[in-house]
């Protein structure tokens, strides 16, 4: 899946959710019961993440982005997957692709 793929299936979920959703159901009205509940952690995380979408922060500085380059550099499955790939490419070329089902 490309970014700009994955960009369009969040964009449909939380539509198509807040579409569907009860009366005081939407995804925002649930984030303000956080906010009342645990008002600096969830303020907090809600920053971060507008922060890391909107790459406002440098690499090291960014939360999100060093959970992810850390889980990337320890995963074996992550590894794996990148042997596999490289692997793809060397037989295929760069240019071709892996498909998913």
């Amino acid at each position: 899946m490309t970014p700009g793929r994955a960009w369009a299936c969040i964009a449909v979920f939380v539509l198509a959710y807040n579409l569907t959703s009860r009366p005081g159901g939407t995804l925002s009205e649930h984030a303000d019961g956080w906010v009342r509940r645990h008002p600096l952690l969830a303020r907090a995380g809600i920053l971060a993440v507008a922060l890391h979408v909107a790459n406002l922060l440098p690499a090291k500085w960014d939360p999100i982005h060093r959970f992810f380059a850390g889980l990337r550099s320890k995963s074996p499955v992550v590894k794996a997957a990148g042997r596999v790939a490289k692997r793809h490419h060397q037989i295929f070329g760069r240019d071709s692709r892996i498909r998913g089902r």
